[in-house]
């Protein structure tokens, strides 16, 4: 009887490794999916700060030739306006990429408060079927105890 409840405990406990176990896999793809999501956007970023880069070293040269030749200006001007043209997009870009972290973050605590709910009540069902465990394993050992009483007084009745 004992060996029977023990196997069950075991079997009970292995289902719930495996269950615990599916939902960290489940968790760990969910965060690499974002993780994926935020180095997409650092790439984005990157290519951001090298077109800065590009972008500074036009003004270097346009620097340069603002000290060489001022006849240029109305030139120079027309470039200015592009590179506002360029952040202006940048700006658009960075408020694109605002929007979707709101939405990813509101997104995210949804889906773990999803799973806190989840995790609570398989806490509580689990903390159900341990009592049930707990009183059936009582009663088998009250049923053992039982036996072995009977057994040593009919051992002791043999002998006396």
């Amino acid at each position: 009887m004992l060996r029977r409840v023990r196997m069950t405990i075991e079997a009970l406990a292995k289902r719930i490794d495996a269950r615990f176990s599916r939902a960290e896999r489940r968790t760990s793809k969910r965060f690499d999916a974002v993780d994926t999501r935020f180095d997409a956007v650092d790439t984005r970023f990157d290519t951001v700060d090298t077109r800065f880069d590009a972008v500074d070293a036009r003004f270097e040269t346009v620097d340069t030739r603002f000290d060489a030749v001022d006849a240029r200006f109305d030139a120079v001007d027309g470039r200015f306006e592009a590179v506002d043209a360029r952040f202006d997009a940048v700006d658009t870009r960075f408020e694109a990429v605002d929007t979707r972290f709101d939405r990813l973050d509101t997104s995210l605590e949804t889906r773990f408060a999803r799973v806190d709910r989840q995790f609570e009540s398989l806490g509580e069902k689990m903390d159900r079927m341990v009592g049930i465990l707990e009183d059936k394993f009582k009663h088998q050992q009250r049923a053992l105890d039982e036996h072995e009483d009977r057994l040593q007084d009919l051992e002791r009745a043999r002998r006396g």
